[in-house]
């Protein structure tokens, strides 16, 4: 079997991609909680189920568009209409960094929803 450099590239970005979305699910849902920034955790349980399949889908996706950037740029080397081609899968992988960041983005969204109450309990 032939490993294009293509092929590695397409794998280190998916372990590149899981390694982000672990440490993106252990902030949200391990030290957010344990350092008691976020309270309400019945919310945190359906927002990890939920980010499950986002952040394996987000992974799946970027390293799908990595392959298909590269498979672009070596069958249509001189093409001057890949353009588009490139973008569609850029687009891919900017949807794939959105699976994987959703974590963190709902989490922060929950704590500075609790930070603006509880300043709002002051005033």
């Amino acid at each position: 079997m032939n490993n294009s450099p293509f092929e590695n590239l397409t794998k280190k970005d998916l372990i590149a991609s899981f390694k982000i979305w672990l440490m993106m699910e252990l902030t949200g849902f391990v030290i957010f909680p344990v350092l008691r920034l976020i309270q309400n955790l019945e919310k945190l349980q359906n927002w990890f189920l939920i980010s499950l399949p986002l952040g394996i889908g987000g992974m799946l996706l970027i390293a799908a568009s990595s392959q298909f950037i590269s498979t672009v740029s070596e069958r249509h080397a001189n093409r001057t209409d890949k353009g588009l081609s490139i973008l569609v899968g850029q687009v891919g992988g900017w949807v794939g960094s959105a699976g994987i960041m959703f974590p963190l983005i709902v989490v922060v969204s929950q704590f500075l929803t609790e930070v603006s109450s509880q300043v709002g309990k002051v005033k």
